[in-house]
């Protein structure tokens, strides 16, 4: 408080302390089952820990792409951005809709539509 002085004349001290200093982060522990490089797993450990992956790494990387997209094609597996019908006419259902970029249908807008008149009159 600048300008203040007690009757003596000398000037009021602040009674809160000064913050303490920030502490230095911690160092963190290796992993004790960090995967091998070489491996799609080693490539995602790398990332993780926000390094540069190695050649072995993005050699491995690329290998798991190049077969998920050959299991793709080949209609071994379907990868999660299809359509699940069955969430229609609910709120996740207009959020699935809006993930994948498509219109939303008439039953997701009026289950919407009804969750926000809820939760308007909830807040009352």
């Amino acid at each position: 408080m600048a300008g203040y002085k007690w009757r003596d004349g000398k000037p009021k001290e602040d009674p809160t302390p000064a913050p303490a200093p920030p502490r230095p982060p911690r160092p963190r522990k290796p992993r004790s089952n960090a995967a091998a490089c070489g491996t799609y797993s080693g490539y995602k450990t790398h990332k993780i820990n926000g390094e540069e992956a190695c050649q072995d790494c993005k050699h491995a990387m690329r290998a798991y792409c190049k077969e998920y997209r050959a299991r793709v094609k080949r209609g071994e597996i379907i990868p999660n951005t299809t359509f699940i019908p069955g969430r229609c006419g609910t709120r996740a259902g207009y959020a699935q809709h809006r993930k994948l970029k498509q219109v939303s249908c008439q039953p997701c807008r009026a289950a919407l539509a009804q969750y926000h008149r809820d939760w308007r009159a909830g807040r009352t």
